[in-house]
């Protein structure tokens, strides 16, 4: 499967082993397997090291010595150009199908970003609805508040103004 001559680092074992077990699972099954093993954020960590170690592959640029046959796709007799697919072994490329398969749909996005709207109104409603109580014993409010707001008012200006106010 692989030349001798391959240059070090490029192999086709660096990032995914071909004894991997999520490789040897149905497509049905991967998903919960491989959200129990990995987070997103280390799922999508390695499709982009599958991909940065394609594309050094690339810039290597022979198929011969890396162990790699062009992969046939679309028409044969149409040139569909170059991808990075091209670059990746077949271990490769179905350890990256895999791992896009178990990364969270746009509908499972949307259903945590709503269950995480939810919870932060829910606690901003929590914290609203605690008003603080200004009949309270010791409070610079205690007695009825309209009427010591209109002395208040009338006190902070000057006599002329409190006409007008009152």
């Amino acid at each position: 499967m692989i030349a001798p001559h391959c240059p070090p680092g490029l192999g086709p074992e660096e990032l995914v082993k071909l004894d991997d077990e999520s490789l040897s699972l149905p497509s049905d099954e991967v998903k919960p397997y491989l959200r129990e093993r990995m987070t997103e954020e280390q799922m999508v960590a390695e499709i982009d090291a599958i991909g940065t170690l394609a594309a050094k592959r690339s810039d290597y640029g022979i198929y011969g010595m890396l162990g790699l046959q062009r992969d046939e796709q679309g028409y044969s007799c149409i040139y569909s150009g170059n991808s990075l697919l091209n670059w990746m072994h077949e271990h490769e490329r179905r350890r990256m199908h895999l791992l896009k398969l178990a990364l969270p749909s746009a509908g499972e996005q949307a259903e945590a970003a709503r269950i995480r709207i939810k919870s932060r109104i829910a606690a901003r409603k929590g914290r609203t609805h605690v008003t603080p109580d200004l009949h309270t014993a010791g409070s610079m409010y205690s007695g009825d508040i309209d009427q010591q707001s209109s002395t208040l008012c009338t006190a902070a200006v000057a006599s002329d103004e409190a006409e007008l106010l009152l």
